[in-house]
């Protein structure tokens, strides 16, 4: 099990400005890794309403289980991360939900948490000024989306870079929110 503290900037791209970005930093299709997560709530959606996610991640043969905690400014989460198993991440998608009793780390989760659904993504990451730079190729729901992040140690370095980037490549600031904040709204969206 792992804690750490998460600084991250994010900004939604349309797919002109993903791929114009791809381009500068001299990105191909072979520095892109699939990635899917696998996002987790009760049925009256107690984790969103106290800002927290739950997800099971899985790339390659690494499966991760994370929660994610609000932490005091909009850029900062808390993360808990526990490593399992490929059979007990098997065992969790085909029961579709997950007995967080199990897991310690989780003991402030409700007992049993269910499956929303899942999200794949197509990411690559660049060492950038200080931090990492990540580039997200979503698919969810029938929907794709572009997003950039930038993961750092320094929060207002970070945010410097950051928008500095943006600006460099004529990116206007968008709202973005979390990945699993946009699938989960587009799960009640599709709900009804």
């Amino acid at each position: 099990m792992s804690s750490q503290t998460e600084i991250e900037f994010k900004n939604l791209l349309t797919e002109e400005e993903f791929n114009s970005l791809r381009d500068a930093f001299s990105l191909s299709d072979t520095d892109f890794h699939s990635q899917t997560n696998t996002y987790f709530d009760t049925a009256d959606f107690q984790l969103k309403e106290t800002k927290k996610g739950f997800r099971l991640r899985v790339v390659g043969d690494r499966n991760e289980l994370t929660l994610k905690s609000p932490g005091d400014n909009p850029h900062t989460m808390l993360e808990i991360t526990e490593l399992i198993s490929n059979e007990k991440r098997d065992q969790i998608l085909s029961q579709g939900f997950i007995d967080t009793d199990l897991y310690q780390a989780f003991s402030q989760l409700p007992n049993q948490v269910n499956a929303f659904g899942s999200l794949r993504t197509e990411r690559a990451e660049v060492p950038y000024e200080g931090g990492l730079l990540v580039f997200d190729h979503s698919y969810y729901m029938q929907l794709e989306d572009f997003e950039v992040e930038y993961e750092v140690e320094d929060l207002e370095a970070g945010r410097t870079h950051f928008y500095d980037l943006l600006k460099k490549h004529n990116i206007p600031t968008r709202q973005t929110d979390k990945k699993i904040a946009r699938f989960m709204k587009e799960a009640l969206r599709q709900k009804g």
